[in-house]
């Protein structure tokens, strides 16, 4: 060990000693209650902006209608028009644009621990805000969309302010200043993050956009992304107008089957991801090829399904339906882990552009949907079907012949350079 080493060590022990500690530090293991916390709080946001998807089809007024002899009668009807429910899936959108562009600055301004916490209050307040917005009009209830973005509603938008609040108590931006994270537990954490600097004075890395941007893989990968988001997010948003509207469920009924898939998919997410790394009889770029295959194609064909099928056996098409969407959580040991694999340390950047790809998508998907299955008819959901998985199909294949695991050029950082963090905002 040399001196500088020497005297980094004794400061490290020095000021361990005179930090202030807790008694209880749950048993060494505080940071895997700060992961549960902050799961937890993401849950809540992420479900407050799907809320809407599934009670749009019990959003309903009653309208006056004169009959033939000039009698007044009030029928059922939608709350909002088919433009206006478009807007509602796409303000989600914008929210999510405005915060993927915003958190970064303001994290690194704020800390992510006030920042994180301030996300969360907007999201439980829009939450609890929508039913009587939705009252007011469209408005109102398109306003508090944008917020959910930047993130049942009574109870949802509750459960949403209590995670947050108990994410506040609990998280700190640097586990050093964290009272229930004892010297031992420290120590742990410190010596998992001994190849990254953590020097304030090093010199940020500077992200390469344009060779990432004109990678041959990064492309691929991008078509793949958007083939992907475009299938699984006609399920995320409109999975409940499907099953109502076309396969005739009742609200009950289509309440479980819109929830039961991803259910499937959290248990083979358990399975396949230790599967893909003990897998050892194929390479690892043959795995990767594999599995992205087989999430994609499973949901192209599903789809293809759908749309064939007619309404009326509506057994099948909910088979078909579940197993697009648990096939589809097969691109966490796909695409996903590729991108990991071959991006190196900027990972992070590629993953960012994903979730606005993401929100692209989730954004022009709702206009997709008003301009060719606006009247909810089984024969324009199975052309919507048809252009999808269509969309699905190409996009995988182009993935399939470009995508590579080894690092890319750009991505091989020269051992000189001391790693700082991915400076997003540098070119």
């Amino acid at each position: 060990m040399g001196d500088s080493e020497a005297v980094t060590a004794a400061a490290k022990s020095e000021e361990e000693e005179h930090r202030k500690t807790s008694s209880f530090n749950f048993l060494n293991c505080t940071r895997f209650v700060i992961l549960f916390v902050t799961l937890l709080a993401l849950i809540f946001a992420f479900g407050n902006s799907l809320i809407y998807n599934f009670t749009i089809i019990c959003m309903s007024r009653k309208a006056p209608v004169l009959d033939k002899n000039g009698t007044q009668y009030f029928i059922i009807v939608q709350m909002f028009s088919q433009k206006e429910e478009g807007l509602l899936y796409s303000a989600i959108a914008i929210g999510s644009f405005v915060g993927s562009l915003s958190v970064v600055y303001l994290a690194r301004f704020f800390g992510a621990r006030i920042v994180f916490t301030v996300y969360g209050g907007i999201s439980g307040v829009a939450t609890l805000l929508s039913p009587i917005c939705a009252n007011w009009g469209f408005v109102p209830l398109f306003i508090m969309r944008i917020l959910q973005g930047i993130g049942i509603y009574y109870l949802q938008g509750a459960l949403t302010l209590i995670a947050f609040t108990l994410f506040y108590f609990v998280y700190r931006d640097t586990p050093r200043f964290h009272r229930n994270v004892s010297n031992t537990e420290l120590a742990k954490i410190e010596n998992a993050k001994n190849g990254i600097s953590m020097d304030k004075k090093s010199k940020p890395l500077k992200v390469p956009y344009f060779k990432i941007l004109t990678d041959k893989v990064i492309i691929g990968i991008l078509f793949t992304c958007f083939g992907n988001f475009l299938g699984f997010q006609v399920f995320m948003q409109f999975a409940p107008v499907y099953l109502n509207q076309v396969l005739k469920l009742d609200i009950e009924k289509t309440g479980v089957m819109s929830a039961l898939p991803y259910l499937g998919c959290l248990i083979l997410k358990f399975i396949v991801g230790p599967l893909s790394d003990s897998l050892t009889c194929i390479s690892q770029l043959t795995s990767v090829k594999l599995y992205t295959a087989l999430s994609q194609f499973t949901m192209a064909i599903c789809l293809f399904v759908m749309a064939t099928v007619p309404p009326h056996l509506t057994t099948i098409s909910q088979i078909a339906y579940t197993i697009a969407i648990i096939g589809g959580s097969l691109n966490s040991v796909g695409f996903y882990k590729a991108t990991q694999l071959y991006s190196g340390p900027f990972t992070s950047v590629i993953m960012s552009w994903f979730s606005l790809l993401n929100s692209a998508v989730v954004l022009f998907l709702p206009f997709l949907k008003t301009s060719i299955a606006a009247e909810n008819r089984p024969e324009q959901w199975s052309k919507m079907f048809y252009i999808i998985s269509a969309i699905v199909v190409c996009t995988t294949l182009f993935s399939i012949f470009t995508t590579e695991i080894e690092p890319r050029k750009w991505a091989i950082i020269k051992p000189n350079i001391t790693v700082k963090e991915i400076d997003e905002t540098e070119t």
